[in-house]
């Protein structure tokens, strides 16, 4: 008989054998209906019964859930109360959940209490089969939060644990002019986390025809203060280079960290403000883009959640009336980086020494952002070092013209040589896109110095240069002027043009710079890409030695590219023709065939280019594989000028308390699950990833301060094993190890057929004990009875009664099974 019919003809007989005995008054055998629902999953629909009469009140481990949404995996008590299970919760949960507090005055003195008990209209769904507890609270009873929002409550710190990523290159090039180059290199990012506090560390390893080198690139620790929407950092740091420019320093940070908020108040969106005169149904739009729809009751309403599509482009509002009548308005909406919603503010504050550099390195700084309106963000700063400060001011004003930033930054400094100077520096920028053709300037800026105005880092330079004002100057020692646009065209369907430029000017008949870029880029017919640009850049550089010297670089390029693909499923290998016509260097031309190989985590890719200048072909390939505990990638290349062979490997070891596990390069947040005993079974969606011989994986990257979904499929796992959880769901804080643990169940799975020494059938619904006293399965009708065993061969206990003759020994004995076999049938006699 076909296994599926069979299960479910037994199933159907356990439904109605039940209902009858409940007819008849007949409390003797009482089933869980999970029993089939987890033999058969999603074949065979039965009745959830939150009585349960069966499930015994105390603490498990259940996935909580408040109006749907997913809350956190967290033990709870689960209780009985007159009949239907529910959960008794304490304050904590309650505050999580965003209850108003004035519902939970009489929670103080009870510890906890079951949300249906506790709040008028709540309701408790616990479903024993699954542990997942539901529990229903009325909105009206709950703060109101934004989309997205995770209670602190609800984030997990993690695992103490250590990692280690690293990044192996071999290098070998071999130049037909007899000159040979190889190099070694091995890169290291490691960590440690312990509770909240996570240690870092990075450096490599060299070697080469100069010798082997070490270097210890930078060290630091980082804690999250969630109260204060804050990470704080000590150690090797780099400064936040918003307003100011950004120094790398030894000492101590706490930025402001916007991860922590939901992403629907992540980014810049206007307040939007309006009136309803009645329960009125009150839509957003952004262009064509419906962004946000709510009901609101009569009075003045506030929507503060928005999440807009683009980075500009006014907001429409429409308000429609109980009586069908609407009225609209428009919010201006362009954003700038510095941009913030009302109410909101953000700091950065830094305070150490400049690294790389031995004397008046010493600095501190601190900015400050506030949203004060929909069309004002306010923002300022100082910056002190050794004989050096400087102060920011400046701010962003949105309105229906557009975005427009302002700064402006005055510094003071003494150096070393006894000079002193002081100067200004003025920084304008704007954004916009103009709805009736789509056009947006995603950045244009202007920025003004005075011939006195310093930068930190040159400060910090010139003090240390041997040759002072010479030595490691950076871009903006002495800038006199930039100005830098982009433009940015959509054509719907004939593709998107762009246009960007930059100029910069010097004091002291330093070099100048102007570039210019222009582009094209569509998708044709049968997925075909086509990308057309041209650029050009000049520019002029006075060399300060003895004699005077000038140096030009012009150059004009024309580049064409097409990608096509060579099949319509995901794994098709594509080709890439493209060419470069450029006035300094000639004429390139090349082609390229890529893919993927189909479910074996393979790419490969086989090149040719032409060197018209240098007259020369150049022939290359690569081939790279993903494993579960590694990638590899190897390349080769044959010119007649040169050969070339190199061989990358990366990956990751994590060090825990089960060992050690390997996988590929991880993020700073990351996931190692533990499922024992189910071997080769696969992390759904995670670079291949699967349970290795000691019963753990990685998942090399989770959203921090988001619900994760980890799923963990059967196939390719051990027949033999069992994995009870489908998904875990977890929120982590930013740079988590996190440990996520599925159940899983090991044995042989085995349909016992068992009739008793008196040629009598088992009871329908008699308990199966193992050895150890653990019950493994129910019978069913006919002396039936699914489990999984641990060995080929033992002894069970089949009990359905207190008396000695309510039940009765199994000495069962497996035959070998077919290799295809997903159960195994055995005959068994139980024996009185």
């Amino acid at each position: 008989m076909n296994k599926v019919v069979m299960f479910s003809l037994l199933g159907l007989s356990l439904i109605h054998f039940r209902n009858s005995l409940a007819a008849a008054g007949q409390d003797d055998y009482i089933f869980d209906p999970a029993l089939v629902r987890e033999m058969m999953p999603g074949q065979i629909a039965m009745p959830d019964d939150t009585q349960d009469a069966w499930f015994q009140p105390g603490r498990y481990d259940v996935d909580l859930y408040l109006n749907g949404k997913f809350q956190q995996s967290t033990p709870v008590e689960i209780v009985r109360a007159g009949g239907p299970l529910s959960v008794c919760l304490p304050a904590s949960f309650y505050h999580a959940f965003g209850v108003e507090a004035h519902y939970l005055t009489a929670l103080n003195a009870k510890g906890c209490a079951r949300p249906e008990a506790l709040l008028t209209g709540a309701s408790v769904n616990v479903k024993t089969g699954s542990l997942r507890v539901d529990v229903t609270i009325p909105q009206a009873m709950l703060v109101q939060r934004p989309v997205g929002y995770i209670a602190p409550e609800n984030l997990t710190a993690g695992t103490t644990m250590a990692f280690v990523n690293y990044n192996l290159n071999q290098f070998y090039s071999d130049y037909k002019n007899a000159q040979r180059f190889e190099s070694t290199y091995l890169g290291i990012n490691s960590g440690i986390n312990v509770g909240m506090w996570r240690f870092r560390q990075q450096g490599n390893f060299t070697h080469d025809d100069v010798g082997n080198r070490w270097q210890s690139a930078r060290a630091w620790v980082q804690r999250a203060l969630p109260s204060l929407r804050s990470e704080a950092g000590i150690g090797e740091l780099f400064s936040n280079g918003d307003l100011f420019t950004a120094v790398s320093f030894n000492g101590i940070s706490l930025d402001s960290d916007d991860r922590m908020l939901p992403d629907s108040v992540r980014g810049y969106a206007p307040l939007v403000r309006g009136v309803a005169n009645s329960n009125a149904r009150v839509t957003v739009w952004q262009g064509k883009q419906r962004i946000y729809q709510t009901t609101v009751p009569p009075g003045p309403f506030t929507i503060n959640d928005l999440s807009p599509v683009s980075y500009g482009g006014d907001l429409s509002v429409e308000v429609q009336e109980s009586d069908g009548s609407m009225h609209r308005f428009s919010v201006p909406y362009a954003v700038l980086p510095q941009s913030l919603r009302p109410g909101r503010t953000d700091y950065n504050f830094a305070a150490g020494k400049v690294r790389d550099y031995s004397k008046d390195n010493a600095f501190s700084e601190l900015t400050v952002k506030r949203g004060l309106t929909n069309a004002i963000t306010l923002n300022g700063g100082f910056r002190l070092g050794k004989g050096y400060h400087a102060m920011l001011a400046g701010g962003v004003w949105a309105s229906e013209l557009g975005a427009l930033g302002f700064n402006s930054a005055y510094s003071d400094a003494v150096l070393n040589n006894g000079e002193s100077t002081r100067g200004w520096r003025y920084a304008l920028s704007y954004s916009r896109t103009f709805q009736p053709t789509n056009t947006t300037v995603t950045l244009a800026g202007y920025q003004y110095s005075t011939q006195g105005y310093r930068d930190l880092n040159d400060v910090i330079t010139l003090n240390n240069a041997e040759i002072p004002g010479r030595n490691s100057i950076t871009s903006e020692y002495m800038q006199r002027n930039r100005l830098q646009i982009t433009l940015n065209q959509t054509l719907g369907p004939w593709g998107n043009i762009y246009v960007s430029g930059s100029k910069q000017n010097y004091y002291d008949g330093r070099s100048h710079a102007i570039q210019f870029q222009v582009g094209y880029g569509t998708v044709l017919l049968k997925n075909i890409a086509l990308n057309i640009s041209l650029s050009r850049q000049y520019s002029r550089r006075a060399v300060i030695t003895e004699y005077a010297e000038e140096t030009f670089y012009n150059d004009t390029q024309l580049q064409v590219s097409v990608s096509v693909p060579l099949g319509s499923d995901a794994t098709s290998p594509y080709l890439a023709l493209g060419g470069t016509r450029g006035s300094q260097n000639g004429s390139n031309y090349t082609a390229s065939l890529s893919g993927l190989s189909g479910e074996s985590g393979t790419s490969y890719s086989v090149n040719v280019n032409r060197d018209q200048q240098q007259r020369d072909t150049t022939l290359s390939g690569s081939l790279g594989k993903t494993f579960s505990e590694a990638s590899v990638t190897g390349t080769a290349s044959t010119s007649s000028r040169f050969n070339q062979m190199s061989v990358n490997a990366m990956g990751a070891a994590v060090i825990h308390s089960g060992g050690v596990t390997l996988g590929n390069y991880l993020g700073d947040t990351f996931a190692l699950v533990e499922a024992k005993g189910a071997r080769g079974a696969r992390i759904l969606n995670s670079q291949r990833s699967e349970i290795d011989r000691f019963g753990y994986a990685l998942v090399p990257s989770l959203n921090p301060y988001h619900y994760n979904t980890i799923s963990l499929g059967a196939n390719g796992s051990d027949g033999h094993v069992e994995i009870q959880d489908s998904e875990k769901s977890i929120a982590p804080y930013a740079g988590a190890m996190v440990k996520v643990t599925f159940r899983t169940l090991r044995g042989y799975p085995l349909m016992l057929k068992t009739r008793t020494n008196h040629d009598a059938t088992v009871p329908v619904g008699a308990d199966l004990l193992d050895e150890a006293g653990n019950r493994v399965g129910t019978f069913g009708q006919g002396g039936n009875a699914y489990l999984r065993v641990a060995k080929t061969a033992g002894r069970l206990k089949a009990v359905w009664g207190d008396d000695a003759q309510s039940s009765c020994v199994i000495d069962y004995h497996i035959p070998p099974p077919k290799p295809d076999a997903i159960i195994t049938y055995a005959d068994a006699v139980c024996r009185f």
